[in-house]
């Protein structure tokens, strides 16, 4: 009896250990064969040509320095949309998607990481490679016989290339840049910063570095991180139909990704060229609204009497669960946002 209790004991302690590891330290699995690439130690470099934001970025690198973070939980928490805030880096896309992600389906978040207990992270990210295939083998009822007309007939290469979604295994040490005690590209979740870490060691578009992040879309950052493309809404989908399916988009595990026109009137409250979570939908006193949310975080849209107000100062590092979050009508919503995807994560 003693043996046995013993024995269930050390079972429930060891489920206890593993569970507890896995909350704090992520749940990703490494496939022993993955392509692993390991930057433990090293400091991304600012490497190419990038879209924008090379300027800034050398300025930040000047104010910058590294702060050691081993002794800090990977997941001090489950994930939250409040752990995420914008800061000096124009990756909005990153940190709205990201937060879109953990709205509907934090555990999944979680799966693309690990803390490996020896000061370093691994982080799952995926990039587009090329690969030959076999073509299918022609059916013989359609090659000519001997003799025949060739006319119209067409024979295919053995091989034809096709670009895939690999994942790839980064390791970065759990080291994060900081202006003074300021975080200085995401605050509030070392998770994230590991993630932004590893992505500036891959690099997008023939660059790497801090400054390979600037600017892009939410879709396309979860494709990369996730393995899931995005599906683009085109304008004429966007009608009664996409707000019903933006309505049940958290229990359909679907991610919608907006980014605002470049040409929107700033005095509306909005950001131009911006990308914003969205929240999910609502139906309220018979009007349709979406509900969104600023990745800066700190900075609430407020309206009164038909006026929209900012509170809340951008680089203000206290906040709650609504600072950034607002409701705007559908109708606005599809005239003032430019680019529109979603990603069902059901396909992860």
């Amino acid at each position: 009896m003693d043996e046995a209790l013993r024995t269930r004991d050390n079972v429930a302690l060891r489920h206890a250990k593993d569970y507890f590891e896995r909350m704090t330290n992520g749940s990703l699995t490494i496939p022993e064969d993955a392509p692993r690439l390991n930057f433990a130690g090293e400091k991304p470099k600012e490497a190419g040509r990038v879209r924008g934001g090379a300027h800034r970025t050398e300025v930040l690198r000047a104010f910058t320095h590294w702060s050691a973070q081993e002794d800090t939980p990977l997941f001090s928490h489950e994930p939250t949309v409040n752990d995420l805030k914008q800061r000096f880096v124009s990756n909005c896309y990153m940190v709205a998607a990201t937060a879109g992600l953990v709205n509907v389906n934090p555990y999944l978040l979680k799966s693309c990481l690990k803390d490996n207990g020896d000061g370093t992270v691994t982080v799952r990210l995926y990039r587009r490679v090329a690969r030959n295939r076999p073509q299918e083998e022609p059916n013989p009822a359609d090659i000519p016989a001997d003799g025949e007309e060739l006319e119209g007939f067409e024979v295919d290469d053995a091989f034809a290339v096709e670009h895939v979604l690999e994942p790839v295994y980064v390791t970065v040490s759990k080291e994060i840049p900081r202006i003074g005690s300021a975080d200085a590209l995401s605050s509030g979740a070392l998770w994230m910063q590991m993630i932004e870490k590893a992505c500036a060691f891959l690099g997008r578009d023939g660059a790497t570095g801090y400054r390979s992040l600037w600017y892009g879309e939410g879709g396309e950052f979860l494709e990369r991180l996730l393995g899931v493309s995005p599906v683009n809404v085109a304008e004429e989908d966007r009608n009664d139909e996409l707000f019903e399916n933006m309505l049940h988009a958290r229990e359909r595990n679907i991610v919608y990704n907006a980014g605002s026109k470049n040409n929107v009137d700033e005095s509306d409250g909005l950001n131009a060229g911006h990308a914003y979570t969205v929240m999910g939908a609502e139906r309220i006193a018979g009007e349709r609204y979406v509900k969104l949310r600023n990745p800066y975080s700190t900075m609430s849209l407020q309206e009164e009497e038909g006026n929209v107000t900012r509170t809340g100062r951008m680089f203000d590092t206290s906040s709650d669960e609504t600072y950034g979050q607002f409701y705007m009508k559908f109708e606005d919503f599809i005239q003032k946002f430019e680019k529109i995807t979603y990603t069902d994560l059901s396909h992860v």
